[in-house]
């Protein structure tokens, strides 16, 4: 497991999800849900992916500092099952500083 960020919720059906970083070693489901062309059919790319793809998309993505990514956990007790991954991209922080514009006198 890898460490980061976490949230757990509970649909109303009563299944619990955590959403919560998952390491390379962890990529074999992704590889097999993309192997599936009901997975895939809605894609601009219909090529299933491999183990050696997955994990060059893993350590792209764990490289930038400016998209964070989960994998989706269904969770029975104490046994998690990794099911999906979501993420957030480009996201872009910017130094906290004062912001003028040029027609306010008291801008430099």
């Amino acid at each position: 497991m890898a460490f980061g960020p976490m949230m757990t919720v509970t649909t109303k059906q009563g299944l619990e999800l955590e959403l919560a970083p998952f390491a390379r070693d962890e990529l074999r489901p992704f590889v097999e849900g993309f192997a599936r062309g009901t997975v895939t059919q809605y894609f601009a790319e219909h090529r299933a992916q491999t183990l050696e793809t997955e994990q060059a998309w893993y350590d792209k993505t764990i490289a930038d500092k400016e998209s964070i990514v989960w994998g989706i956990w269904a969770k029975d007790g104490e046994t998690r099952r990794l099911i999906g991954g979501t993420s957030l991209v480009n996201i872009y922080y910017e130094k906290a500083r004062p912001h003028c514009h040029k027609r306010h006198h008291h801008c430099g």
